[in-house]
């Protein structure tokens, strides 16, 4: 993985507040770069929220 948990942290804050550039945006990145982490703590951070993305 090349960028830490905070790193995601932060980009999923950003997700959520739609301050990424455009809103279809699409997280891209090497075998093993935590893709598969990331998208685990949005769907964690957003799970039961009712937060529409």
């Amino acid at each position: 993985m090349k960028f830490g948990q905070e790193k995601m942290r932060s980009t999923i804050s950003k997700i959520l507040a739609r301050e990424l550039p455009h809103l279809d945006s699409v997280i891209v990145g090497d075998n093993s770069s935590g893709k598969t982490l990331m998208l685990k703590l949005f769907i964690e951070q957003v799970g039961g929220t009712g937060i529409t993305v």
